[in-house]
């Protein structure tokens, strides 16, 4: 599929659109990395108002994919890839 996108963005073919729509757009990363957290309690626990938001954005994606990234799965999680091989 990949060489088919080259052609189609070469110009040399065009390939139809799809009847899927795009279940995963692709957000765009800030220009620069997120500030770090200030004054953090080690629980949850000591924060009176925590407000919860939805990630629905490409912004808010782009905010958190950089922050939640790095951390390691925590609890049951399915193996794929390497650690199944």
């Amino acid at each position: 599929m990949q060489a088919l996108r080259t052609l189609e963005a070469e110009g040399r073919r065009t390939l139809p659109v799809s009847p899927q729509p795009d279940r995963h757009p692709v957000s765009r990363p800030l220009d620069a990395p997120v500030a770090p957290a200030v004054e953090v309690p080690a629980s949850v626990e000591p924060i009176i108002d925590l407000p919860i938001q939805r990630v629905d954005t490409g912004a808010d994606r782009a905010i958190w994919n950089p922050l939640i990234g790095p951390e390691p799965p925590r609890g049951m999680t399915r193996f794929e890839g390497a650690p199944v091989r």
